[in-house]
């Protein structure tokens, strides 16, 4: 990957930005596709009624691509908490069944859970690691009183990875995945058999506009009986179009070969401070964490910022989140800062 990355973005050339994981900088082919978009909305007459359905098709195709998935099993909905209130609200839990979550997981894959299992009198088991493997924890906590397994494939805080393959040999599992689109659009894979969207897009015939007030019972194919409300999204679609196609241009398993040489150079540089990292086998390529003695000082955050070194804290952990745009003297750089702020022995 030869090509200088850090030119299809927007960042300053003194910004140090570690943090996608939580917000992704802006690609410049997104902002001119949400710019065109906003000029187009001005003009609505010059949308048609098919304007509705062949962006939000063309983006769920996309999506597709990237994880190699069924168009037919993609929706489109605003967000991760949004996908599993769905499916909270019609998996069947029984009283005094167990929910099973990570300790300290992300709260969009809490909340819903922990509202279904009062509703149910079932019961929340918060799994923490304790000396085993996230996998490991895991599988020693399903038993026959198990009704779901709620986990990601990596922990949020440092990127400690879960082998969703094995979790799922032995439990039904609702994965959430995180794809690079603006904030208010995500894909959604229904595992199981869910109550359909209220929205009446998603009904069948929905595109013969002068038709709708023949209503009717059925749905469009596939997931899309799953969409989101007004999911055409006129500005959002285009954009996220934008993004997904770029990130096809460049290819999935060139940008994980590029991000895990990264997350090399952090490890090698946390190892060599003697700082905590997740076990060999847990490191995700995307993103780690590294805790330092006795905890993250304030004084360290205070230098980051002077610095304009943007990392994510999360938990105990530092998590550096980098991207394409990341540079080895960027690591560099932020190693040289932390090592002034690690405790003596």
């Amino acid at each position: 990957m030869a090509t200088n990355y850090f030119n299809f973005f927007d960042i300053p050339g003194d910004v140090i930005y570690l943090n996608c994981a939580s917000l992704s900088p802006q690609l410049r082919s997104v902002t001119q596709a949400g710019r065109k978009a906003l000029e187009r909305k001005i003009r609505p007459w010059d949308i048609k009624s098919a304007d509705w359905f062949n962006d939000p098709e063309r983006l769920r195709a996309l999506a597709a691509r990237i994880i190699n998935a069924d168009t037919e099993g993609m929706a489109l909905i605003p967000s991760v908490s949004y996908g599993i209130s769905i499916a909270a609200t019609n998996i069947p839990v029984s009283k005094n069944q167990h929910i099973i979550v990570i300790d300290q997981e992300y709260p969009s894959n809490y909340y819903a859970w922990a509202e279904l299992a009062r509703a149910k009198e079932a019961k929340i088991i918060t799994v923490k690691k304790e000396g085993q493997t996230w996998t490991t924890a895991i599988l020693n906590a399903i038993d026959d009183r198990t009704a779901l397994v709620a986990v990601p494939n990596c922990h949020w805080t440092n990127g400690a990875l879960i082998d969703l393959g094995e979790v799922s040999k032995k439990a039904r599992v609702l994965a959430l995945r995180w794809l690079w689109t603006p904030a208010s659009l995500w894909a959604f894979i229904p595992s199981i058999s869910l109550s359909s969207s209220p929205t009446w897009l998603t009904r069948n015939g929905s595109e013969n506009f002068a038709n709708l007030v023949n209503y009717r019972d059925d749905f469009r194919s596939g997931a899309r009986r799953f969409d989101m409300g007004e999911f055409p999204g006129f500005i959002h679609v285009p954009m996220a179009i934008a993004a997904l196609t770029q990130v096809l241009e460049w290819g999935v398993p060139d940008i994980q070969a590029y991000l895990k040489s990264i997350t090399e150079k952090i490890v090698l540089n946390a190892t060599a401070l003697n700082l905590g990292l997740p076990g060999t086998t847990e490191r995700s390529d995307h993103m780690i964490g590294i805790d330092l003695p006795g905890g993250v000082p304030e004084k360290l955050k205070e230098s980051y910022e002077k610095a304009r070194i943007y990392v994510g804290f999360r938990g105990k952990s530092i998590r550096i989140a980098p991207y394409l745009y990341t540079k080895d003297e960027d690591i560099y750089k932020l190693f040289e800062i932390t090592k002034h702020h690690i405790p003596p022995e």
